[in-house]
């Protein structure tokens, strides 16, 4: 900055010199004012920008991941009656899973203030004053930008798919460190955030269980032999049991599963003669005694086959399947199934890829509503900046979603965002190119300094 300044300011010292000034004739027309010269790429000015965003992107995306992953355990406790510590496997998921949301909305946040506080600051003024362009100004912004956008592919690709099928499976990590309780008294279970089905259990000691209520909304959900079909139409199921033990099934198995003993199921009479409630025959308490029954605790697994579980080499070999489906089979049901199934493939494929441009498009739109604005207070063109950009792109992605799922074309639906933010760009853009000062060229200033020379 201080070479640029002295540059700059013995340049404005030889304009003024009339030692080094020629002579004019008063018949000789004035000349119009020479344009002012442009500096060379400076690498502190490029470390000082990115520097500054760097540093409130940084905090920014700490405080996000902190906040989603508190949110997260508060809600798993408050479902699930754990303590912390059990919860520990999903908490690793969840960051994994904020990173496609929190990078691009930390970099969009910390180019907003950063720019919010040159405009405020007179720093860009200063700047122009020496002769950088608004592309010069753009140049740490848009290197960050690019630097996470390669990034956020491979972690839109790799990472998060993984992290969503965790969190999809959130029920059957937490339950299964039912075998973990340690000793102590009522304890209430959710098992299973679909099923409806709730465990109570007064006294625990480590894996063994005494006087245990089971509330069961929907019978079905959980296996049981001999009420497979059953809903509960007017009252749910009710299970009590002396005694209970978690244990694991065999290799193979579905996972861990309660061995109850002394069992008293009750249920209401409706759920078997198929009486409403009111007639003959309904809301009449039945009970069933069982010496030993086993229930199992795993939840539904989620299905593996979700285009969103898939990594990015799985997605292109899903890709090749359906390709090839669609190209042999002579039946026409499996064939639109295949190209329905083809089409949300490529709705996923190019939405990571729309979540990782925006690494490019938001920092360089909301640089350019900070340029353009140009206003005092420096928070000014932060809140305009992140509420445009977010208002353009986010339902846009929406709307896009939805059309590429009805009429295809995926690689264009759902980058309207994308291209709705680079239009504002471009916009602004043209507009800051108006009000500029104009440079001259390389050769111009080559050979201006030709002519100064004694």
């Amino acid at each position: 900055m201080q070479s640029l300044a002295l540059e700059q300011d013995g340049m404005d010292k030889a304009r003024t010199n009339p030692e080094t000034t020629t002579a004019t004739s008063e018949s000789e027309p004035s000349r119009a004012p020479r344009p002012t010269l442009r500096p060379r790429p400076s690498r502190a000015v490029f470390r000082y920008l990115s520097g500054e965003i760097l540093k409130i992107f940084l905090l920014t995306f700490t405080c996000f991941e902190v906040i989603y992953g508190a949110i997260v355990a508060i809600k798993a406790v408050r479902e699930y009656s754990f303590d912390l510590f059990m919860i520990v496997p999903i908490l690793k998921s969840t960051f994994a899973y904020e990173l496609y949301f929190a990078i691009p909305v930390a970099l969009l946040f910390a180019t907003a203030l950063v720019f919010g506080r040159l405009v405020a600051d007179q720093e860009v003024a200063a700047f122009r004053s020496l002769g950088f362009s608004n592309l010069q100004l753009l140049q740490a912004p848009l290197a960050l930008g690019l630097l996470l956008c390669v990034s956020c592919y491979f972690i839109n690709g790799y990472l998060v798919p993984d992290a969503k099928k965790q969190i999809g499976n959130a029920d059957q990590l937490i339950l299964s460190q039912m075998q973990y309780l340690g000793e102590g008294w009522n304890k209430k279970f959710v098992l299973g955030r679909r099923s409806g089905n709730t465990l109570l259990i007064k006294y625990y000691n480590k894996s063994r269980l005494q006087h245990l209520i089971m509330y069961i909304e929907n019978p079905s959900k959980l296996q049981l032999k001999g009420f497979e079909g059953y809903e509960a139409t007017s009252f749910p199921f009710v299970l009590y049991a002396r005694r209970g033990e978690v244990l694991e099934a065999d290799e193979g198995g579905p996972g861990l599963f309660l061995e109850l003993r002394d069992v008293n199921i009750y249920f209401d009479q409706d759920l078997i003669d198929k009486a409403k409630p009111g007639e003959p025959g309904g809301n009449l308490l039945n009970r069933v005694r069982i010496s030993r029954m086993t229930v199992p605790l795993q939840p539904e697994a989620s299905d593996r086959d979700k285009l969103k579980y898939m990594i990015n080499p799985t997605l292109m070999r899903e890709f090749d399947r359906l390709e090839r489906v669609i190209a042999n089979s002579e039946d026409e049901k499996e064939v639109g199934k295949a190209r329905a199934r083809l089409r949300k493939a490529n709705a996923e494929n190019q939405r990571r890829l729309a979540f990782s441009l925006i690494c490019l498009t938001f920092p360089l739109a909301v640089a350019l509503i900070a340029l353009s604005l140009n206003s005092s207070n420096r928070f000014t063109p932060f809140f305009v900046g992140v509420l445009t950009s977010c208002l353009i792109f986010f339902p846009l992605e929406e709307i896009g979603a939805t059309l590429s799922f009805r009429l295809g074309a995926a690689w264009f639906f759902l980058h309207l965002g994308n291209f709705a933010l680079l239009l504002l760009a471009t916009v602004l853009w043209l507009r800051l190119e108006k009000r500029r000062p104009v440079y001259w060229p390389r050769r111009a200033r080559k050979a201006l300094a030709r002519e100064r020379r004694p």
